[in-house]
Protein backbone atom coordinates (compact mmCIF):
# COMPACT_ATOMS: atom_id res chain seq x y z
CA UNK A 1 0.00 0.00 0.00
CA UNK A 2 1.24 3.53 -0.80
CA UNK A 3 2.63 5.53 2.11
CA UNK A 4 0.26 8.32 3.07
CA UNK A 5 1.65 11.45 4.72
CA UNK A 6 -0.37 14.00 6.63
CA UNK A 7 -0.92 17.35 4.97
CA UNK A 8 0.11 20.04 7.51
CA UNK A 9 -2.74 22.12 8.97
CA UNK A 10 -5.36 19.96 7.22
CA UNK A 11 -6.58 17.22 9.61
CA UNK A 12 -7.63 13.92 7.99
CA UNK A 13 -6.16 14.96 4.62
CA UNK A 14 -3.16 13.02 3.32
CA UNK A 15 -0.87 12.98 0.30
CA UNK A 16 0.91 10.13 -1.46
CA UNK A 17 3.06 9.66 -4.54
CA UNK A 18 2.09 7.84 -7.76
CA UNK A 19 3.65 7.43 -11.18
CA UNK A 20 1.60 10.38 -12.36
CA UNK A 21 2.55 12.64 -9.49
CA UNK A 22 1.23 13.58 -6.07
CA UNK A 23 -2.31 12.58 -5.16
CA UNK A 24 -4.42 13.36 -2.11
CA UNK A 25 -6.80 11.33 0.00
CA UNK A 26 -8.87 11.51 3.18
CA UNK A 27 -9.34 9.27 6.20
CA UNK A 28 -12.04 10.05 8.73
CA UNK A 29 -12.96 7.82 11.67
CA UNK A 30 -16.58 7.54 12.80
CA UNK A 31 -19.03 5.16 14.49
CA UNK A 32 -21.20 3.19 12.09
CA UNK A 33 -24.84 2.17 12.48
CA UNK A 34 -23.82 -0.70 14.78
CA UNK A 35 -21.95 1.63 17.11
CA UNK A 36 -18.61 0.26 15.98
CA UNK A 37 -15.61 2.29 14.91
CA UNK A 38 -15.27 2.58 11.14
CA UNK A 39 -13.28 4.71 8.72
CA UNK A 40 -14.35 6.68 5.67
CA UNK A 41 -11.60 6.78 3.04
CA UNK A 42 -11.34 8.36 -0.38
CA UNK A 43 -8.30 8.90 -2.59
CA UNK A 44 -7.15 9.99 -6.05
CA UNK A 45 -7.73 13.74 -5.69
CA UNK A 46 -5.44 16.01 -7.73
CA UNK A 47 -5.40 18.80 -5.13
CA UNK A 48 -5.73 18.91 -1.36
CA UNK A 49 -8.64 21.34 -1.73
CA UNK A 50 -10.67 18.71 -3.61
CA UNK A 51 -9.93 16.18 -0.88
CA UNK A 52 -11.00 18.65 1.81
CA UNK A 53 -14.26 19.40 -0.01
CA UNK A 54 -15.08 15.69 0.00
CA UNK A 55 -14.15 15.48 3.68
CA UNK A 56 -16.50 18.36 4.56
CA UNK A 57 -19.28 16.74 2.51
CA UNK A 58 -18.87 13.52 4.45
CA UNK A 59 -18.78 15.29 7.80
CA UNK A 60 -21.94 17.24 6.92
CA UNK A 61 -23.72 13.96 6.15
CA UNK A 62 -22.45 12.51 9.40
CA UNK A 63 -23.76 15.45 11.46
CA UNK A 64 -27.12 15.66 9.69
CA UNK A 65 -27.76 11.94 10.04
CA UNK A 66 -27.81 11.56 6.26
CA UNK A 67 -25.24 8.78 6.29
CA UNK A 68 -26.67 5.55 4.93
CA UNK A 69 -27.58 3.22 7.84
CA UNK A 70 -25.73 0.37 6.17
CA UNK A 71 -22.44 2.26 5.98
CA UNK A 72 -19.79 -0.11 7.24
CA UNK A 73 -17.51 -2.34 5.25
CA UNK A 74 -18.63 -5.58 6.88
CA UNK A 75 -22.00 -5.44 5.07
CA UNK A 76 -22.57 -8.70 3.20
CA UNK A 77 -23.93 -8.96 -0.32
CA UNK A 78 -27.22 -10.62 0.68
CA UNK A 79 -28.07 -7.82 3.12
CA UNK A 80 -27.30 -5.09 0.64
CA UNK A 81 -29.22 -6.76 -2.18
CA UNK A 82 -32.30 -7.12 0.02
CA UNK A 83 -32.07 -3.45 1.05
CA UNK A 84 -31.63 -2.40 -2.59
CA UNK A 85 -34.66 -4.40 -3.74
CA UNK A 86 -36.79 -3.00 -0.91
CA UNK A 87 -35.76 0.54 -1.79
CA UNK A 88 -36.53 0.13 -5.50
CA UNK A 89 -39.91 -1.43 -4.74
CA UNK A 90 -40.95 1.24 -2.24
CA UNK A 91 -39.94 4.09 -4.55
CA UNK A 92 -41.56 2.43 -7.57
CA UNK A 93 -38.31 2.71 -9.54
CA UNK A 94 -38.54 -0.88 -10.73
CA UNK A 95 -41.67 -2.57 -12.04
CA UNK A 96 -42.75 -5.86 -10.43
CA UNK A 97 -41.43 -7.76 -13.45
CA UNK A 98 -38.03 -6.09 -13.11
CA UNK A 99 -37.88 -6.89 -9.39
CA UNK A 100 -38.74 -10.52 -10.12
CA UNK A 101 -36.02 -10.73 -12.78
CA UNK A 102 -33.34 -9.32 -10.46
CA UNK A 103 -34.35 -11.64 -7.63
CA UNK A 104 -34.37 -14.69 -9.91
CA UNK A 105 -30.92 -14.06 -11.40
CA UNK A 106 -29.47 -13.22 -8.00
CA UNK A 107 -30.89 -16.37 -6.38
CA UNK A 108 -29.90 -18.70 -9.24
CA UNK A 109 -26.40 -17.42 -9.93
CA UNK A 110 -24.97 -15.03 -7.34
CA UNK A 111 -26.40 -15.88 -3.92
CA UNK A 112 -24.67 -19.23 -3.34
CA UNK A 113 -21.24 -18.02 -4.45
CA UNK A 114 -21.13 -14.50 -3.00
CA UNK A 115 -24.22 -13.96 -0.86
CA UNK A 116 -22.60 -14.46 2.55
CA UNK A 117 -19.45 -12.52 1.66
CA UNK A 118 -18.59 -8.97 2.74
CA UNK A 119 -18.90 -6.80 -0.37
CA UNK A 120 -15.46 -5.30 0.11
CA UNK A 121 -13.91 -8.80 0.08
CA UNK A 122 -15.17 -9.82 -3.38
CA UNK A 123 -12.12 -9.46 -5.60
CA UNK A 124 -12.04 -8.77 -9.32
CA UNK A 125 -9.99 -11.89 -10.08
CA UNK A 126 -12.41 -14.10 -8.14
CA UNK A 127 -15.44 -12.63 -9.88
CA UNK A 128 -13.79 -12.95 -13.31
CA UNK A 129 -13.12 -16.63 -12.58
CA UNK A 130 -16.76 -17.05 -11.58
CA UNK A 131 -17.89 -15.47 -14.88
CA UNK A 132 -15.52 -17.67 -16.88
CA UNK A 133 -16.84 -20.81 -15.17
CA UNK A 134 -20.42 -19.81 -15.95
CA UNK A 135 -19.49 -19.35 -19.60
CA UNK A 136 -17.83 -22.79 -19.67
CA UNK A 137 -21.03 -24.29 -18.26
CA UNK A 138 -22.79 -23.27 -21.48
CA UNK A 139 -24.79 -20.18 -20.50
CA UNK A 140 -25.82 -17.93 -23.38
CA UNK A 141 -24.39 -14.46 -23.97
CA UNK A 142 -27.67 -12.74 -23.07
CA UNK A 143 -27.90 -14.69 -19.80
CA UNK A 144 -24.34 -13.79 -18.90
CA UNK A 145 -24.93 -10.12 -19.63
CA UNK A 146 -28.07 -10.03 -17.47
CA UNK A 147 -26.37 -11.97 -14.67
CA UNK A 148 -23.45 -9.55 -14.66
CA UNK A 149 -25.74 -6.52 -14.86
CA UNK A 150 -27.39 -7.55 -11.58
CA UNK A 151 -24.03 -7.68 -9.81
CA UNK A 152 -22.96 -4.36 -11.35
CA UNK A 153 -26.18 -2.68 -10.19
CA UNK A 154 -25.52 -3.84 -6.64
CA UNK A 155 -21.85 -2.84 -6.58
CA UNK A 156 -22.39 0.52 -8.30
CA UNK A 157 -25.13 1.40 -5.84
CA UNK A 158 -22.89 0.37 -2.93
CA UNK A 159 -20.10 2.58 -4.26
CA UNK A 160 -22.50 5.49 -4.69
CA UNK A 161 -23.67 5.11 -1.08
CA UNK A 162 -20.12 4.80 0.28
CA UNK A 163 -20.56 1.18 1.34
CA UNK A 164 -17.46 0.20 -0.64
CA UNK A 165 -14.61 2.44 -1.77
CA UNK A 166 -14.90 1.44 -5.40
CA UNK A 167 -16.70 -1.08 -7.60
CA UNK A 168 -13.73 -3.29 -8.41
CA UNK A 169 -15.87 -5.51 -10.69
CA UNK A 170 -16.63 -2.80 -13.26
CA UNK A 171 -15.71 -3.61 -16.86
CA UNK A 172 -15.48 -7.38 -16.32
CA UNK A 173 -14.91 -9.46 -19.47
CA UNK A 174 -17.59 -11.75 -20.88
CA UNK A 175 -15.91 -13.69 -23.67
CA UNK A 176 -16.81 -17.00 -25.25
CA UNK A 177 -20.47 -17.27 -24.22
CA UNK A 178 -22.92 -18.84 -26.65
CA UNK A 179 -24.43 -16.27 -29.03
CA UNK A 180 -28.23 -15.86 -28.83
CA UNK A 181 -30.34 -18.09 -31.04
CA UNK A 182 -31.58 -16.68 -34.32
CA UNK A 183 -35.33 -16.36 -33.77
CA UNK A 184 -36.12 -14.34 -36.88
CA UNK A 185 -38.77 -15.62 -39.28
CA UNK A 186 -39.58 -14.79 -42.89
CA UNK A 187 -42.63 -12.88 -44.05
CA UNK A 188 -43.95 -16.12 -45.51
CA UNK A 189 -43.57 -17.92 -42.17
CA UNK A 190 -45.41 -15.11 -40.40
CA UNK A 191 -48.27 -15.17 -42.91
CA UNK A 192 -48.61 -18.97 -42.56
CA UNK A 193 -48.56 -18.77 -38.76
CA UNK A 194 -51.19 -16.00 -38.56
CA UNK A 195 -53.40 -17.74 -41.11
CA UNK A 196 -53.47 -20.84 -38.92
CA UNK A 197 -54.05 -18.68 -35.80
CA UNK A 198 -57.19 -17.15 -37.33
CA UNK A 199 -58.66 -20.63 -37.69
CA UNK A 200 -57.74 -21.82 -34.19
CA UNK A 201 -58.00 -18.83 -31.85
CA UNK A 202 -61.00 -16.82 -30.72
CA UNK A 203 -61.17 -13.05 -31.29
CA UNK A 204 -59.64 -12.17 -27.89
CA UNK A 205 -56.74 -14.58 -28.24
CA UNK A 206 -56.05 -13.45 -31.79
CA UNK A 207 -55.99 -9.81 -30.69
CA UNK A 208 -53.44 -10.64 -28.00
CA UNK A 209 -51.33 -12.48 -30.56
CA UNK A 210 -51.38 -9.52 -32.93
CA UNK A 211 -50.35 -7.21 -30.10
CA UNK A 212 -47.53 -9.54 -29.04
CA UNK A 213 -46.25 -9.49 -32.62
CA UNK A 214 -45.42 -5.79 -32.11
CA UNK A 215 -42.40 -6.88 -30.09
CA UNK A 216 -43.26 -5.97 -26.50
CA UNK A 217 -42.40 -8.23 -23.58
CA UNK A 218 -44.98 -10.72 -22.41
CA UNK A 219 -45.38 -8.97 -19.05
CA UNK A 220 -46.04 -5.70 -20.89
CA UNK A 221 -48.74 -7.36 -22.96
CA UNK A 222 -50.32 -8.82 -19.81
CA UNK A 223 -50.19 -5.37 -18.19
CA UNK A 224 -52.18 -3.51 -20.86
CA UNK A 225 -55.00 -1.33 -19.51
CA UNK A 226 -57.78 0.76 -21.08
CA UNK A 227 -55.65 3.86 -20.59
CA UNK A 228 -52.87 2.18 -22.62
CA UNK A 229 -54.79 2.84 -25.85
CA UNK A 230 -55.22 6.26 -27.45
CA UNK A 231 -57.29 6.32 -30.62
CA UNK A 232 -56.28 8.39 -33.62
CA UNK A 233 -56.84 8.66 -37.36
CA UNK A 234 -54.54 8.99 -40.33
CA UNK A 235 -56.00 9.74 -43.77
CA UNK A 236 -59.36 8.55 -42.49
CA UNK A 237 -57.94 5.27 -41.19
CA UNK A 238 -58.28 4.56 -37.46
CA UNK A 239 -55.29 3.44 -35.41
CA UNK A 240 -54.35 3.16 -31.75
CA UNK A 241 -51.27 4.53 -30.05
CA UNK A 242 -50.21 2.06 -27.36
CA UNK A 243 -48.40 3.03 -24.14
CA UNK A 244 -47.10 0.34 -21.76
CA UNK A 245 -47.49 1.61 -18.20
CA UNK A 246 -47.02 -1.56 -16.16
CA UNK A 247 -45.79 -5.12 -16.47
CA UNK A 248 -47.56 -8.10 -14.96
CA UNK A 249 -45.76 -11.34 -14.18
CA UNK A 250 -47.48 -14.75 -13.97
Amino acid sequence: MRQWKEVPRHPNVYKYETRRGTRYGIRRGFKNSEGKRDEYTRSGFLHWRDAEIELKRFEASLVSGGLNPLTHRVIILNAYFEALIKNREELGVWRPSTVLQKKTYYRKHLKTKFGDRPMSKISRSEYQQFIDEKIKSGLAQTTMQTLNSVMQIIMNDAEHNDIIRKNMLRGILINGAKPPKDVSITDEDYATFMSAAKKILNKYQLTMLYLLALGERREELAGLQFRSFKRGTNDGEAYYEITYYVGRTP
